[in-house]
Formats: C-alpha cells, sequence, structure tokens
C-alpha cells in the first residue's frame, strides 16, 4: 500500500516485510450527520465551521501533532527536513502552526490527552462528536457489532485546492538474525504478508493489511464498510517520514513544545525556534548503522 513496503527499504535492503498499512485519515458518523443535515466537511474551511459547533474530535497528544505538522508543512508548500540546518524554513513552519491552531484553538481541550483510539472511542461509544478531520485509522471501528455505533471513514479534506498529505505509518515484520528458527521465522512471515493471506484470514480476523490487492478486495471491503476503498487514495498520497539514524530523538521530544504552543496559544516563532534545537540535536546523534 502506497509507500509502506518501501518505507522498510534502507541503504539498499529491506528490513522488514509490510504486514500492516495506517494514515491518519478522516472519520465519521455517518447517522449523526444525516439525522443533522450536514454534509461530510470537504475543504478546511468546512472543518473550522464544524469545529465552531463543537462537533470535531481529533487527537492532539505531541506524536500526533507532529505527524500532522508535517501534513501542513506541505500543505504549505514544503517537505520538512530538507536540510541538516532547520526541520522546515521559518516562513512555511510559522503558516503550518498557525494553520493548526486555527482548529486545535476549537476543540475540547480534553483532546490534547486523546490519542487516535481514545477519538475513535469518543466518536463511536458518545453521540458527541460527528467528525474527525485525521487519525491513524483503524478498520475494527468500520465493522458492524465492533463498537456500539458504527464509524465511517474517508478522504482527507482539501487545503487550498489540494488534498493534504498524511503521514503514514503501519507496522513492519522482520525476523531477527539471532533467531534460532530462521528459515521457519522467514516462511511464517512469508506466509502472514502474502496477498491471499492479508486479504482473507488477515482482514477476517480484525487485520489492516500492508498488501495492496487486500485493500482492493469485494469482500474486504463488504466487511468494513468499505474502509479500505475509501481511504485507499489517502494511503497512496501519504508523507514517509525520514529515516537517519537520530530521527527517533526528534519525534520523541518536538512534539511537546508544539502541543504546549497549540494548547496555551503560544508563539509560533519561540515553539519552531525549540524544534530546530531538537532537530540539530538529533543530528548529533547520527551514526552509521554498521557501527551501532
Amino acid at each position: 500500500m502506497g509507500e509502506s513496503h518501501s518505507s522498510y527499504n534502507y541503504e539498499g535492503s529491506q528490513w522488514a516485510l509490510a504486514i500492516d498499512a495506517a494514515t491518519p485519515a478522516a472519520s465519521y458518523r455517518k447517522d449523526l450527520l444525516e439525522k443533522n443535515n450536514a454534509e461530510l466537511p470537504s475543504t478546511w474551511e468546512d472543518i473550522i465551521e464544524l469545529a465552531k459547533k463543537n462537533k470535531v474530535a481529533v487527537p492532539a497528544i505531541p506524536i500526533d501533532l507532529l505527524m500532522n505538522f508535517y501534513t501542513f508543512c506541505i500543505a504549505h508548500g514544503k517537505e520538512p527536513f530538507q536540510n541538516e540546518d532547520e526541520v522546515i524554513d521559518s516562513e512555511t513552519g510559522l503558516l503550518a502552526i498557525e494553520t493548526m491552531k486555527e482548529l486545535y484553538s476549537l476543540v475540547d481541550k480534553k483532546m490534547f490527552n486523546c490519542n487516535p483510539i481514545a477519538v475513535a472511542e469518543l466518536m463511536s461509544a458518545t453521540n458527541d462528536y460527528w467528525y474527525c478531520p485525521f487519525a491513524y485509522c483503524y478498520s475494527n471501528y468500520s465493522r458492524t457489532g465492533y463498537a456500539k455505533h458504527l464509524l465511517y471513514y474517508a478522504d482527507v479534506v482539501e487545503y487550498s485546492g489540494k488534498k493534504l498529505r498524511t503521514t503514514i505509518g503501519g507496522t513492519g515484520l522482520a525476523v531477527s538474525a539471532f533467531s534460532k528458527h530462521k528459515e521457519i521465522a522467514v516462511d511464517f512471515a512469508q506466509w502472514i504478508v502474502s496477498g491471499e493471506m492479508q486479504r482473507t484470514v488477515y482482514v477476517q480476523h480484525g487485520g489492516q493489511p500492508g498488501h495492496r490487492s487486500a485493500w482492493t478486495d469485494k469482500d474486504a471491503n463488504h466487511l468494513t464498510n468499505n474502509f479500505f476503498k475509501n481511504i485507499l487514495p489517502v494511503m497512496d498520497n501519504g508523507y514517509v517520514r525520514p529515516r537517519y539514524n537520530g530521527y527517533l530523538h526528534f519525534q520523541d521530544e518536538a512534539g511537546l513544545p508544539l502541543q504546549k504552543c497549540l494548547m496555551e496559544n503560544g508563539n509560533a516563532a519561540q515553539t519552531l525556534k525549540e524544534m530546530n534545537k531538537i532537530y540539530q540535536h538529533s543530528l548529533i546523534q547520527k551514526q552509521p548503522i554498521a557501527a551501532l
């Protein structure tokens, strides 16, 4: 799916197989939108209007905010991590943060304690929220009988006439070089990520496959109310985060000042300065893989 497989390719070697694929996509309560004669948002402006009515839920813990920061940097014309001087140029970074403020200043403050699963639980267990603009998605919530209320999933909205690009996640499956049963482990890995397995048993038992054939499979989509079909365009348009040694330090830390800024309507320039400092520190940690 999209860049899921290639995202595990590093310096000419394939380090894992994509057993699971995910990226932030929109979700909504179809019943509540219909009951209130409301349209599914298609633009950023639509989201803001719905947020003003307190009907938007969105994960806002640091890691999710950081992934969305990448999205809004791209929306304003630049991909982050293009050089080693700054995570993003000042003009683009400030625009991204100010755009995020438009939404996060309107949503319930409890969202700053919610990850994507918590948001899906809020939306499927209560009638408080109608729509989520972007959250890492879980096909379970689109399956009849899994939760109190069914969630439907959809493509993300347009910003300034272009679809937002969200940041690919997912899970890779690898075999340890220290395994005492390498051949058996490799056979299992090959089986579990195969197209036939992924679009049948894997999907049927709650999995969210990494194999494209499962996302286009008629039965898999029937089971999940077209979850896979509806967000396939989001996956295909997804952004792959950087994979330099040291990046995880940035990912662990850089969302913290961003969250503080969005929670407190803080200074965007100072926030970007702090994020750049964390970025510089992450680059100092870079070492050749062979040295680890």
